[in-house]
């Protein structure tokens, strides 16, 4: 290939990359024939690049200033560049019109010039705005304004007077024309440029000094302009430099302007060679074969531009010919300059994915005779778009399908056609009492047992089992193609299996449970989807949590109906806030040994105006599985001691008696609950002493730390505890030494069998003799005839409380009942005095 062809091929190669330039962009050979032809340029001349492309420019554009051509193009053949030289230029049509013209050469291989390139830049209505104002009374305000120029003189002397110009003033952001000082000046020079001006201008004050340089200035407003600054030094008769005379030009858009053709004439001259992207020419006809491939074909493709030029059938081993030809055949209905993605084998046989920007060279016929374009690598995005679509779609600790993926194939399993394998089931799993690993072993220590556990139940998955993490400690099991849904109870039990053997984490055996929750559901089935099967497996795993963990349910559809009727419950709760309809009882405690009544206990009730007096078993759990516990919470605490307040004022033996609060776990939970109920005490004024918050044995076992500090924190200010419905959970004497407690009260449920079940007899007698034997009071609940109360005082009890001696009731009939100091259990009973005393005296002397 000839040196002129393969040049002629170059420049049609950057002719389509600066086809789309917004400025006429003209190449000519060292003969003078039009070599680069751009859109631009065939808007600006007139000339269309099929008449212009390959002809000598002289004999197509008639009128154009030879001479003034002949010598532009004498400085491009010696290797200099024009930038912004200004001529005219003639239309098609004849008419005239100004440009502004900067030239470069085009240089072969070896250095030397094989054309020249021109930039032009249509200026005629800037020419024809600036031949008018020339001709104005105020010309030379005008000239300056144009040129953007200014003028100014300075004394040589610091902080000297400065005189300027309007233009100068403009140029500087400064609207008076007066009063300026060389230190003024200074103030607005860019920072990063002080020096160099500074160093410029005192190199130039001596005789006949001169300098010149651009400079950025920063304007008032915080704007930033380039300048161009000449000055010469003027000397008085003696010959000593007094003053300077310079001009300064607002150089800013041309400084722009040179700057981005200095980096598009970089780009040109640098793309092929330098670029990362692989740069290609591929002839068509007559025959195939690379005329141009640039060094990044190395890089890209393993294949050096000789291997590539030696052997053009390598482009069928790089590409899929299939998806070439598609590719070609898109290019030949007109889809120039379409970005495609590909993968490319490389030489050594890996692969990468690249995007190809390719335009189809025609012939006048319009047949395609070559394609170009430019090769770049996208592995790396494809890489980051494959990572982020799999971190869109899996757990991050565990790498497991995340909710969304899950979702996604429950969804499609449900969507498939009815077959004999068309069951799947859902399995929840949730860790039993997770909170204790990460408490003794850290939050990376849970993050380790959790990527165990990922682990195991991930191995030996088949094809059609997914096992996703959903959120902290929960993980679910998709099964799908199952014959049976006993087929998901197989599986469940295989899951509970898993984890009988210990995890090992740091050294440490660690034990894990786990209670699971399984629903099953037909392919095919209408009315079903991945948030019912979800809702309805975590509904079943609960269920298994209730049941002590450990354990698997399936799903019944009671346990929906429940959940639904807890709904209902909340939305019932937020009502009964929000229309204030909860209210306040207090059930008296009676004091065996003293015969007399010692304290109340302030109980909630919710007057439901559709279902009457609520009483708190009934709704509770609901409150605190929503929070709605927290506002109810500090609403009763208000009550409470508001009526201790008012009772301590009620005479000496209400100022005696004890005020008991149930607390629940959630507001024990909170950070501010010590605070809550120092704020309360300070507010109402009551005695410390006399309040007694009532906890659950569950609030001792989940206890992280921070229920015994807010417990020892209020016990500091006097408050009493008291461990409620004792015996019914995990009761452990170690509670009572852990924490400060003053109080148990023993469940209703074993005062029932009491003076008729021996068993009965000899558990309370037992908790009696604990609470001796550490010096806690001990109050009976649920006490409800004389036989129970004959028993019970027989066993030394002490506090006693229930409908034997009042029931729950309004605070004012409670104060009443306190100060009367009896009860009349006789009469509610309907037994006569005599019978009492008999019964009385049978149960002592026993």
């Amino acid at each position: 290939m000839s040196e002129t062809t393969f040049t002629e091929n170059a420049q049609g190669l950057l002719a389509s990359i600066v086809e789309s330039a917004e400025d006429a962009i003209v190449s000519l050979d060292t003969s003078g024939h039009v070599i680069t032809w751009n859109a631009s340029a065939a808007r600006l001349f007139g000339y269309s690049a099929a008449e212009m492309i390959g002809r000598i420019y002289s004999e197509i554009l008639t009128g154009w200033p030879l001479e003034d051509f002949v010598n532009l193009f004498k400085k491009t053949k010696s290797g200099e560049c024009v930038s912004q030289y200004e001529t005219t230029r003639p239309r098609r049509d004849g008419t005239i019109m100004d440009v502004e013209l900067s030239l470069a050469p085009i240089l072969a291989a070896d250095r030397s010039v094989v054309g020249e390139t021109f930039i032009l830049h249509e200026i005629t209505e800037r020419k024809r705005r600036e031949r008018e104002r020339v001709s104005s009374l105020d010309l030379l305000e005008r000239s300056q304004h144009v040129g953007h120029i200014g003028g100014w003189t300075a004394g040589l002397a610091p902080n000297a007077p400065l005189t300027c110009t309007s233009e100068t003033c403009h140029i500087f952001g400064k609207p008076e024309r007066s009063g300026w000082t060389t230190t003024d000046f200074y103030d607005r020079v860019h920072p990063d440029d002080l020096a160099r001006v500074q160093e410029a201008i005192n190199a130039a004050t001596t005789p006949e000094g001169h300098f010149e340089l651009e400079h950025r200035i920063v304007r008032p407003d915080g704007t930033e302009r380039w300048v161009f600054e000449a000055a010469d030094v003027v000397s008085d008769e003696n010959g000593t430099p007094v003053e300077m005379i310079g001009v300064v030009q607002d150089i800013t858009e041309r400084h722009k302007t040179e700057v981005k053709m200095h980096s598009d004439e970089l780009r040109l001259r640098l793309l092929a060679e330098k670029s990362r992207d692989l740069i290609f020419y591929y002839r068509i006809i007559p025959d195939q074969a690379f005329e141009f491939v640039s060094p990044a074909s190395l890089a890209i493709t393993g294949y050096t531009p000789a291997e590539l030029y030696e052997n053009p059938e390598l482009r069928d081993t790089m590409f899929d010919p299939a998806s070439q030809l598609a590719l070609f055949e898109r290019l030949s209905s007109g889809h120039d300059l379409e970005a495609m993605e590909s993968e490319v084998t490389r030489k050594d046989g890996s692969t990468l994915w690249v995007s190809q920007l390719l335009n189809a060279v025609r012939d006048a016929s319009g047949t395609i005779i070559a394609v170009e374009g430019i090769t770049r690598d996208i592995s790396e995005r494809k890489d980051a778009e494959t990572r982020r679509t799999h971190e869109a779609l899996h757990d991050s600790l565990t790498g497991l399908a995340n909710q969304a993926l899950l979702i996604d194939r429950i969804q499609r399993g449900l969507s498939r056609g009815v077959g004999a394998n068309s069951c799947i089931a859902v399995l929840f799993v949730d860790l039993d009492r997770f909170k204790l690993i990460n408490d003794a072993h850290g939050h990376s220590g849970g993050d380790a047992v959790l990527m165990a556990v990922a682990k195991r139940l991930a191995t030996g998955l088949s094809t059609t089992q997914t096992v996703a993490r959903v959120s902290g400690d929960e993980f679910v099991i998709l099964c799908e193609d199952l014959n049976l849904a006993i087929d998901a109870v197989k599986i469940a039990e295989h899951v509970l299996d898993v984890f009988t053997t210990a995890f090992e984490i740091d050294g440490t055996e660690v034990f894990v449970k786990a209670s699971i929750g399984v629903v099953t559901a037909r392919a095919g089935g209408t009315g079903q989807n991945a948030d019912d099967l979800l809702r309805d497996a975590d509904l079943a795993m609960y269920r298994a949590k209730d049941q002590g963990g450990e354990r698997y349910e399936v799903f019944e559809t009671s346990l929906r109906v429940d959940a639904e009727r807890r709904a209902v419950e909340e939305a019932g709760l937020r009502r009964a806030i929000q229309n204030e309809e909860f209210a306040m009882v207090f059930q008296p405690v009676w004091s065996i040994a003293q015969d007399c009544f010692v304290g109340a206990e302030a109980l909630l009730r919710w007057h439901d105006p559709m279902r009457g007096t609520i009483s708190p078993g009934e709704f509770i759990s609901v409150a605190e599985d929503s929070g709605l516990i927290v506002p109810i919470g500090h609403w009763v605490l208000e009550q409470a001691f508001a009526a201790l307040a008012q009772w301590s004022r009620m005479g000496p033996r209400l100022a005696a008696c004890t005020m008991s609060i149930n607390v629940s776990p959630v507001q024990l939970r909170s950070r501010t609950f010590p605070e809550e109920i120092e704020q309360l005490i300070a507010a109402t004024g009551v005695d410390p002493k006399l309040l007694c918050l009532e906890i659950t044995e569950s609030v001792l076992m989940e206890d992280d730390g921070n229920f015994s500090i807010a417990l020892h924190r209020l016990q500091l200010l006097g408050v009493q505890f008291s461990i409620d419905d004792f015996g019914t959970g995990y009761s452990s004497i170690g509670y009572l030494r852990r924490f400060p407690v003053d109080e148990i009260k023993i469940d209703q449920s074993f005062i029932k069998g009491l003076g008729r079940d021996p068993f009965a007899d000899a558990l309370v007698k037992a908790v009696i003799m604990i609470g001796d034997a550490v010096g806690l009071r001990v109050v009976a609940e649920g006490v409800e005839n004389i036989i129970q109360l004959t028993a019970l005082r027989g066993l030394g009890g002490q506090h006693a409380q229930g409908y034997l001696f009042a029931r729950p009731c309004e605070l004012e009939t409670c104060c009443a009942v306190i100060a009367e100091g009896r009860y009349n259990h006789h009469t509610r009973l309907g037994i006569q005095t005599s019978q009492v005393s008999a019964l009385v005296g049978d149960a002592t002397a026993s």
